[in-house]
């Protein structure tokens, strides 16, 4: 798990994401489309279990969390990590009424705003404008981030796919430990820590 957690550069929360993202003149009075409330989660607090059923999506305030699944023989697969200023949820899940097959975990002390499904599901159902473009906008970019990963992993060797994600992920290569970002990027841990001492400036 992370600990010393780096101070955070701006504060986040879905209003802020809603003025920069969807609508520039969203204003902090405006009301949202749906309530949310604020939750804080202690480190290696797993927040949506395996084989449960997802009822809330989440936007990260601060802290780190990741997504992972387990194989028939019990060994951890890393999804995705995310950070500060994104939402997460075990998507398929919540939007199918299905049993979730990942694990939602926090790797540090969390705070993050919560929606519930049924509030998140009236929103759309009522044709909310804003409920449905920041819909569309966070699940582009979860799209577009998926799709990244996907093909680095066909197209790129092992130092490139760690220099891409050192320089998309600068907070996060920060606090992660070698052996989770080699499981994330799919590197023997050895092999990431050449490449990682290979990285360094080298001292004159």
């Amino acid at each position: 798990m992370i600990k010393n957690l780096p101070p955070q550069p701006k504060e986040y929360s879905i209003r802020q994401f809603v003025t920069d993202y969807v609508d520039p003149s969203f204003k902090p009075t405006d009301e949202l489309p749906y309530p949310t409330r604020i939750r804080e989660a202690k480190a290696d607090t797993q927040i949506t279990r395996l084989n449960q059923i997802e009822d809330h999506a989440y936007y990260l305030i601060s802290g780190y969390v990741m997504i992972m699944t387990l194989t028939e023989k019990g060994e951890m697969r890393i999804i995705d990590f995310f950070s500060p200023g994104m939402f997460f949820s075990s998507y398929y899940s919540l939007r199918h009424r299905l049993p979730s097959e990942v694990i939602v975990v926090t790797l540090s002390e969390c705070k993050f705003e919560v929606i519930e499904y049924k509030d998140l599901k009236s929103a759309y159902e009522s044709k909310s404008w804003l409920a449905e473009r920041m819909g569309r906008v966070a699940a582009e970019f979860y799209y577009d981030r998926k799709n990244k990963r996907e093909v680095g992993f066909l197209k790129l060797d092992a130092k490139k796919r760690y220099e891409i994600f050192i320089n998309e992920n600068p907070g996060l290569a920060k606090v992660l430990s070698i052996e989770l970002i080699a499981r994330y990027l799919g590197i023997d841990p050895n092999s990431l820590s050449r490449i990682r001492n290979e990285a360094k400036p080298k001292k004159s």
